[in-house]
């Protein structure tokens, strides 16, 4: 069945529940004709039996040579003897056969017998009743009419049945056809939209039925795709200006080596190979930036719980191993626990430390607090002492290459701040930059808290003591 296409299936599932449905009406139709027949015919024997039949003799029975019971339907009459000795009419044709119901109304213990009975010359409705003096009477009316109208009736019902499954066919293709109608242009648009490549041009939806949601979510999700196509080129452009410069730089340098050779003087030597080793280690941060910032956010790695002390004082350690002269002072009093994606927390914790490190006057203290903010999210915030950031650019430090003008001369591949913007809002979070008192910056990277996690104690890592003392 899941081979055969929607319409189809459609059709026989309609046709199905069509023909179902009759054959259940025209059964339970014929069921209740035929109880009226047979009710029909068993009122007729108990009008006879009520009559003055059972107060003839069975002598007089026996002499009757033309009952005057027979019509329609025939009535065949005999009678129980208490001795056995069963008496019919000289007009009957049938010997009915003696049941042990009919014996039950002999011996007295019934009142009454009614049944149905086959025998050679046909089917017949058969009512015992008990008479005078012993005699037991069994009054039998043919069935021979009423199998013939259950007969009749029995093929009108067949062909209704073989009619509305065919009906049911041809209802079930237009109400396929007609219902696939809006699928058929979805799916038309969507082969269109894959052919030309063209993520701008949403689908026409009409109405509110289920298919019309699906087309909306189509179209919510060539949105979501024509974002990132924008997002993708728009990241490709950008990086292609950035790696620009120190490309040209790098290949100038290499070119002046090569053709000056041994004419370039020990000290100019130097000069260059101490340029290209900074412009190869800025290609290589940059390059790495920008893997950080295009990776999917849980392409790599799960969101799981945990401390975030832990994760501050590695990334402290982190900077401190390539920045020595730097000094923080780690405020962990309170236990801050996330689930999220760690070692990304960890590099968004670490790109906004070298920010602080690297636009901030040498050997500054760099504050780093961790806290529950006032609507329950977990806080870490990093407080410099540089120069600050203008109330205009707050905002756009945060996009991708977007560097101050102070900050061009000093290295670096503008990407840092948008890889902490990106890990925050992947994880539901934001991070926001503000002056701090006194001179520099604040800035604040909040994330969705845990509820806490067992086995975790509040507790401060030998980086972290070390930190608060200013070490």
């Amino acid at each position: 069945m899941r081979r055969r296409s929607i319409r189809t299936r459609l059709t026989l599932l309609t046709a199905a529940a069509v023909t179902g449905i009759a054959t259940l009406v025209g059964g339970l139709a014929w069921l209740g004709l035929r109880q009226t027949l047979l009710q029909q015919v068993e009122n007729a024997l108990q009008g006879i039996a009520r009559g003055p039949a059972t107060q003839l003799s069975p002598e007089d029975i026996a002499r009757i040579q033309k009952t005057p019971l027979t019509g329609a339907p025939v009535i065949e009459v005999q009678i129980l003897l208490p001795g056995g000795k069963i008496v019919r009419s000289a007009q009957n044709t049938v010997r009915l056969p003696v049941s042990p119901e009919d014996r039950a109304v002999a011996a007295g213990r019934i009142s009454e017998a009614s049944y149905s009975v086959a025998t050679p010359a046909g089917s017949f409705q058969v009512l015992t009743v008990r008479g005078p003096r012993g005699a037991t009477f069994q009054f039998a009316g043919s069935l021979a009419d009423v199998d013939a109208a259950l007969w009749r009736d029995g093929l009108i019902m067949i062909a209704l049945v073989a009619g509305s499954a065919v009906a049911g066919a041809a209802v079930g293709s237009v109400v396929a056809v007609t219902g696939l109608r809006p699928v058929g242009r979805l799916t038309r648009a969507a082969t269109w939209i894959a052919d030309t490549r063209d993520l701008r041009s949403p689908i026409l939806v009409e109405g509110h039925d289920e298919v019309a949601q699906l087309g909306r979510a189509f179209n919510t999700m060539l949105a979501a795709l024509g974002d990132v196509r924008q997002a993708q080129q728009e990241l490709i452009e950008d990086a292609a200006h950035e790696l620009r410069t120190p490309m040209s730089s790098m290949r100038t340098n290499i070119e002046l080596l090569i053709r000056a050779d041994e004419r370039l003087p020990q000290a100019d030597r130097h000069a260059l190979l101490g340029d290209l080793n900074r412009v190869s280690t800025e290609l290589t941060e940059l390059v790495s930036d920008l893997v950080e910032l295009a990776r999917t956010p849980d392409a790599e790695e799960l969101a799981v719980p945990g401390d975030l002390t832990e994760v501050v004082a590695r990334a402290i350690r982190r900077v401190s191993a390539r920045r020595p002269e730097a000094r923080f002072r780690l405020d962990s009093s309170q236990q801050v626990t996330v689930v999220a994606r760690m070692a990304s927390v960890e590099r968004a914790v670490v790109n906004l430390l070298d920010n602080a490190t690297k636009f901030g006057p040498p050997g500054q203290l760099v504050d780093v607090r961790l806290a529950r903010s006032a609507d329950g999210l977990a806080e870490i915030t990093v407080a410099d002492r540089g120069p600050g950031i203008p109330a205009g650019e707050r905002e756009r430090i945060f996009r991708r290459f977007h560097r101050m003008d102070e900050a061009r001369a000093i290295p670096g591949s503008g990407l840092g701040l948008a890889i902490v913007h990106k890990t925050a809002t992947s994880h539901g979070g934001d991070v926001t930059a503000e002056p701090r008192p006194g001179g520099g910056s604040v800035f604040r990277l909040r994330l969705p808290a845990g509820q806490g996690l067992d086995g975790i104690a509040p507790r401060d890592t030998e980086i972290a003591r070390n930190a608060r003392s200013g070490a």
